[in-house]
């Protein structure tokens, strides 16, 4: 069995369509374990309606707690050998769980991974770039997955052995709750399974995570790397070096100051997360110079001596960004 969690809050407008494309599964041996975490709108009765109508379904109603406060009270709970996780305002397609879990028992994985599409208002897009479709070994993926581009810390794009879920969600963080669990899940795993072919549909919203104007949220990026960091150096074999480990704290430093300068100054907080990013990255600095870009090493060292300016290079080259691909919109195929 399949056991497929889903937290819920204040979704109404969406939650109708993930629901039905999670009960259109063609792999039938699945329970639902729907938990409402607090919904102030009408999802609460939408939930208790599904199931109401489907035996399968299963709700929590919870005091709001936060997402990883929701996945974990389903993680107690389910029943399934296999666990998977979708987001309450995104879908699925009715292939999803029965083309991962016909990978992982056929190439005894302990984790399969697909693909997935940017659903935006006018139009999708199919994340790229992905891996080569294979079976990958542990320090295969772990490299992956620490590298985030060909595979990412997410939930929602796996299905897991439960065997590998030994540590909960960390309660009490409000965002990149994936970052802190996924390397941990990971390093339990032997084998798996990654297929890039596209099931899962990631609803870009304005107020979602990627376009957030909260620093809170960027702040968060940069602790769970941190956090990942650590973990790395302390149980996992050497799969970059110090140096290197030490260059993608700094460069996610400069990342989450470049988005709190380009979406957040109007929020009265945002000065203080700039102090906060700079304080905890500073550690990483006099390791990271040998293998970092001139460029991330230039933008650091502006946001360690000056943050007014470091935030007014960052407009400038955002209002150029923008311009050039205004200029351009339209000549690519």
């Amino acid at each position: 069995m399949v056991s497929i969690i889903i937290p819920v809050y204040n979704v109404e407008t969406y939650l109708r369509q993930c629901l039905d494309s999670v009960l259109a599964q063609t792999l039938k041996d699945i329970e639902v374990i729907v938990v409402d975490d607090g919904s102030t709108d009408n999802s609460p009765a939408i939930c208790d309606e599904y199931a109401a109508r489907d035996t399968r379904v299963k709700v929590i109603h919870q005091s709001n707690a936060g997402r990883s406060a929701a996945r974990n009270a389903a993680l107690r709970i389910a029943r399934g050998e296999y666990i998977g996780f979708v987001d309450s305002d995104d879908w699925i397609d009715p292939l999803m769980y029965e083309y991962m879990l016909e990978k992982i028992t056929r190439t005894q994985s302990d984790i399969a991974v697909c693909g997935y599409f940017f659903e935006y208002t006018y139009g999708s897009r199919a994340k790229e770039p992905v891996p080569a479709p294979a079976v990958y070994q542990r320090s295969e993926a772990l490299k992956m997955l620490i590298e985030d581009r060909l595979v990412q810390s997410l939930s929602c794009d796996k299905l897991f052995r439960r065997e590998v879920i030994g540590d909960f969600y960390p309660e009490g963080r409000n965002f990149y709750e994936d970052s802190a669990v996924m390397l941990r899940w990971f390093s339990r795993a032997e084998r798996f399974a990654i297929d890039a072919t596209p099931f899962y549909h990631y609803r870009m919203r304005r107020s979602g995570v990627v376009n957030s104007t909260n620093p809170a949220t960027y702040f968060d990026k940069l602790t769970a790397d941190i956090e990942r960091y650590r973990f790395i150096v302390d149980n996992l074999p050497p799969l970059f070096t110090e140096s290197h480990l030490s260059a993608m704290i700094i460069e996610s430093a400069v990342i989450a100051a470049k988005k709190i300068a380009r979406y957040c100054l109007s929020d009265p907080d945002s000065y203080d997360y700039f102090y906060r990013i700079r304080e905890a990255s500073r550690p990483f600095l006099e390791m990271a110079v040998p293998s970092l870009r001139p460029k991330t090493l230039k933008r650091y060292i502006t946001l360690l001596n000056s943050i007014p300016s470091f935030c007014r290079k960052v407009r400038l080259s955002y209002i150029f960004e923008f311009a050039s691909r205004r200029k351009t919109r339209g000549c690519f195929p």
